[in-house]
């Protein structure tokens, strides 16, 4: 139990990270919040929380019904 102990208050001591994110720092691809907000790993988290249709937050609707959506669901997301 102690290497369980020591593992988890390592992990708790470090930054929350996206790993898996494909965003570069010296490369930004993102021309606004919502490429950032909106990016495919989130739509589907989002779209498994119960959104309806995920490719509604990539369409041309106005931001701020994309953003009314986004929060609808992101409460159901760890």
């Amino acid at each position: 139990m102690k290497y369980y102990e020591n593992i988890f208050q390592s992990l708790e001591e470090l930054p929350i990270l996206d790993v898996h994110s494909h965003i570069s720092i010296d490369q930004p691809q993102c021309s606004d919040l919502s490429d950032i907000l909106f990016y495919h790993f989130m739509r589907r988290e989002l779209y498994s929380a119960g959104l309806p249709d995920d490719n509604f937050l990539v369409s041309d609707a106005p931001f701020e019904k994309k953003i009314e959506e986004f929060f609808k669901y992101k409460s159901f997301i760890e």
